[in-house]
């Protein structure tokens, strides 16, 4: 049996394009989900790297029954593959979920089709919903890798980041829009460098369902997002697919975001002035697409430089708006990539960030199936 990933046959989870009848799966922590008995299970992926190199590929993790630790994890060079999902020797029921691990930056899988021996059924959603809105940490950034050592995206993994780990322990459906070194007022810089890097910011990048597939899907098929009086290279800003707020409500938005804009401010007045005034300003945007959320706003794993400012602002905001100062990092918990958090301390933080999130929300603790919606609907709920 062959199935698309579309709605009725799977669930979809994060900001993802369905373009000509194929699934592409570019932000962090993405996926499609489905239940099935059979004995075997394949899809047919067709991958976007922006650079076809070992370290810099785009990853996926295959998760049955959702035991993440099993996880069968791929490193994908460019072009059409058949990937494994499962396969036994008797048939059994079980869950599949078919997992983004790398950024959309570096690169995009789309699912063109899975292929089964029976009929494949939807899990439902969750009646919670979070969104995650922050930088590396976020994503995971080297969370597997070494301290002393290079990037490459094999060792970044956002399930071991706060965020799904968070997710994961209040039972609930969530998204990350995330990406390294992402500011609002500047991205991460050289200390060596006195000007901001005002590329795609977070501001600019948010209102977009995945502004990084979008430019991948127009690089190399242009056919999905454009007309036939186009050429490549020619959408302009207005013709990207904005995201549609109604295929996921969250009940909370956590903005996790400071740490990058800190390598330009460097403790300057005038600058930490021009954060504040350009965090204010994504705060309002972020309320004004989620009116009905509460907004929590987190920051301190690298530092409390830029806290009082975020404070300030959540301060000014009012309403169902709020914050969290995270406690500096600690080296002996273990760091990875570039002083990025290792699994300990994103273990740790997801701690009191769970714990945090339970006080707002009035959230008790629930098995993870206590809160599941009837059905395999897609995420359009009042």
């Amino acid at each position: 049996m062959i199935y698309r990933a579309d709605h009725r046959s799977v669930k979809v989870m994060g900001r993802t394009l369905y373009k000509g009848g194929v699934r592409y799966l570019g932000n962090s922590a993405s996926y499609i989900e489905f239940s099935f008995t059979g004995t075997r299970a394949s899809a047919r992926l067709v991958v976007s790297n922006d650079a076809d190199t070992s370290e810099m590929r785009a990853c996926m993790a295959v998760i049955v029954n959702d035991e993440e630790d099993k996880a069968k994890r791929e490193v994908l060079a460019d072009g059409e593959w058949e990937m494994e999902l499962f396969v036994c020797e008797r048939p059994e029921t079980v869950t599949i979920r078919l997992q983004k691990l790398s950024e959309s930056k570096y690169g995009i899988v789309g699912i063109r089709q899975i292929q089964t021996d029976g009929e494949i059924f939807p899990l439902p959603y969750r009646e919670r919903r979070i969104e995650f809105v922050g930088d590396s940490i976020t994503c995971g950034y080297g969370v597997e890798g070494r301290r002393d050592g290079g990037f490459a995206t094999r060792e970044e993994n956002p399930l071991k980041a706060y965020a799904a780990r968070c997710a994961k322990e209040l039972g609930a459906d969530y998204q990350l829009v995330a990406r390294s070194g992402i500011g609002v007022l500047s991205n991460w810089i050289e200390a060596s460098r006195q000007t901001p890097d005002t590329v795609d910011l977070m501001p600019d990048l948010y209102p977009y369902t995945d502004l990084y597939a979008g430019r991948a899907l127009e690089r190399v098929w242009p056919s999905p997002l454009k007309t036939g009086r186009q050429k490549p290279g020619t959408l302009r800003e207005g013709e990207w697919e904005l995201w549609d707020a109604s295929a996921f409500r969250p009940q909370l938005v956590v903005i996790h975001l400071g740490n990058n804009d800190a390598s330009y401010v460097r403790e300057d007045p005038e600058r930490e002035r021009a954060f504040e005034r350009e965090y204010a300003n994504f705060l309002k945007q972020v309320q004004e697409r989620n009116p009905d959320a509460a907004i929590l706003c987190a920051l301190g794993l690298f530092g409390p430089e830029l806290c009082p400012a975020v404070r300030r602002c959540v301060r000014k905001a009012g309403g169902n708006v709020f914050f969290f100062q995270f406690p500096r990092q600690d080296p002996k918990d273990g760091l990875g990539t570039g002083d990025h958090p290792g699994p300990l301390c994103q273990q740790k933080a997801s701690g009191l960030l769970t714990a945090q999130i339970r006080r707002i929300m009035n959230w008790p603790p629930a098995h993870t199936d206590d809160n599941r919606l009837p059905g395999g609907l897609p995420q359009r709920l009042p």
